[in-house]
């Protein structure tokens, strides 16, 4: 429920236009929701109330927040004209939808499944952080994704993270203390380039953010690659 909290504090602060603190509560989110479920396990106190509680707060946290998300970055686009409309439309409606059934999908997959076995499909969060921070960039420095290029990369993003989350059968790991810790070392440093570069504290936080979720979604990505190169099955 904390994450909730979290979720609803970043939506306000990136309508409002305060992107850092937008961005530092998306984190928050994301840290939240990873402690309940492991308290809940550690206090053996799982039920179905529980779980759909948490389902609802991904939606909302993960879902809605980077699709509305979404939304403005589109709408707040300089070249303002028709097709940024109803990218901004368009692009807002199906990410929430793809929330949505990423977590239809998760409810219906996962019951069989065990926590070591991971997720089927792109888990929530990581595209969900990957989404405010490219928003968060391109408001805080226009000239970086304002651009016919980078409104063409958001899209092209979105439409593949939409994919990995409600289409794709790729199993993703539920990363622990080592991973993580080693996700967020690596990311440091395209963060500490930003800073350097921009020579802002926002930078720094909307490059980390980006580099947090991308090291999760690409490591994935590269390992099914590397499984599907002729010769695999027989070396193992």
């Amino acid at each position: 429920m904390i994450g909730v909290g979290a979720g609803f504090i970043s939506l306000v602060n990136l309508v409002e236009g305060r992107f850092v603190p937008g961005m530092l509560w998306m984190i928050s989110a994301a840290v939240f929701d990873g402690i309940d479920g492991k308290v809940a396990s550690l206090l053996n106190s799982r039920s179905e109330a529980g779980s759909a509680i948490d389902s609802l707060g991904d939606v909302l946290s993960f879902g809605l927040l980077p699709g509305f998300s979404l939304y403005l970055f589109y709408r707040n686009a300089p070249q303002d004209n028709t097709l940024t409309e109803i990218a901004a439309w368009v692009t807002g409606i199906c990410y929430t939808w793809a929330g949505v059934m990423r977590e239809v999908r998760f409810v219906s997959t996962q019951l069989e499944r065990t926590r070591a076995e991971g997720f089927i499909g792109l888990p929530i969060a990581p595209p969900a952080g990957l989404n405010i921070g490219l928003v968060s960039l391109a408001n805080l420095f226009p000239e970086t994704l304002y651009n016919t290029a980078g409104l063409t990369l958001v899209l092209l993003i979105v439409i593949t993270n939409i994919y990995l989350m409600t289409k794709s059968t790729i199993n993703y790991k539920r990363w622990g203390g080592r991973a993580i810790a080693l996700q967020m070392s690596v990311s440091i440093v395209p963060g500490i380039v930003a800073f350097i570069a921009w020579e802002t504290f926002g930078a720094f936080v909307a490059v980390y953010l980006i580099s947090v979720s991308s090291v999760y979604i690409l490591t994935h990505l590269l390992q099914t690659l590397y499984r599907m190169r002729p010769g695999y099955q027989a070396e193992s």
